[in-house]
């Protein structure tokens, strides 16, 4: 009897304190995850104030931007300042109508490249201005397809593509390169 009581009352004070160590966990766990989102939200503001210093959006261009960047970022599981960070870089280089549709490509072109956010922009910037497309996504897409053509078929690699392309095309331009023979 006596090591029954005693193996009962210490089986209860085990699973009492494992309880209060789940508990624990899960507060903790939840803290944590409201701090992330706190976070992300100021990052999002943040990301959203250049966006508006840089192209004078209205407060709906605004709104429809955000709603963008949270649609685009599940759509693509990239986080959605990390997003916006990329619209706000094409929204400083001057574009205003298609900003979200550029960050799309360019979040496409990292995803697919496998290449950092920097490279992705700067290769399509840089095209985009050396050859005076206007930001135009057929355009810019159809250089993307043939770098990744490029890619698939020799020995190099998207982001190596990208990273010369970014460089190149300005000074290619200048000589009349056109792009598809850069």
């Amino acid at each position: 009897g006596f090591t029954n009581l005693m193996g009962d009352s210490f089986g209860r004070i085990i699973a009492k304190m494992a309880a209060w160590q789940l508990l624990g966990n899960a507060i903790a766990t939840v803290r944590r995850a409201f701090s992330d989102a706190l976070k992300t939200m100021k990052e999002v503001d943040e990301q959203l104030i250049i966006v508006q210093k840089t192209s004078n959006a209205t407060v709906a261009e605004l709104k429809d931007i955000e709603d963008q960047a949270y649609e685009s970022a599940k759509a693509y599981g990239t986080a959605v300042d990390a997003y916006l960070e990329t619209v706000s870089a094409f929204s400083r280089a001057g574009y205003r109508d298609n900003v979200t549709e550029l960050a799309d490509l360019a979040t496409k072109t990292q995803i697919v490249g496998d290449m950092t956010a920097e490279t992705a922009n700067q290769f399509l910037l840089s095209v985009d201005k050396a050859y005076q497309y206007g930001g135009s996504i057929e355009k810019l897409t159809e250089v993307l397809d043939a770098a990744d053509y490029i890619n698939n078929n020799y020995a190099t690699s998207l982001s190596k593509l990208a990273e010369g392309l970014g460089i190149v095309s300005p000074v290619a331009k200048q000589v009349n390169v056109g792009i598809d023979e850069l």
